[in-house]
């Protein structure tokens, strides 16, 4: 499960994760692929992971953002899972 919360005010969104479901892994990736038009923080508790998002730019739509952003969490999170079901 996931939770977004926007700011529209002060121009962040923020995004927890549940640790049942996403991996820590799959969430630094995504934040190393966002870097480039958001800036982008990360705080983990033992259950969650918990990310802001600020738009480097303001013509950039932070509702937008935030969604794609949990998809890259998603898909990142499947291929991690993927990655570890395999056999060597």
């Amino acid at each position: 499960m996931k939770e977004i919360e926007i700011d529209e005010n002060n121009k962040k969104a923020t995004i927890s994760f549940t640790k049942k479901i996403y991996f820590i892994e799959a969430v630094i990736k995504t934040i190393n692929n966002f870097r480039e038009f958001c800036d982008v923080t990360l705080a983990e508790t033992d259950d969650s992971i918990q990310i802001t998002i600020e738009p480097k730019s303001n013509t950039l739509p932070l509702t937008e953002i935030a969604n794609e952003f949990c998809n890259h969490v998603l898909n990142e999170s499947k291929n991690t899972y993927d990655d570890s079901q395999k056999v060597i």
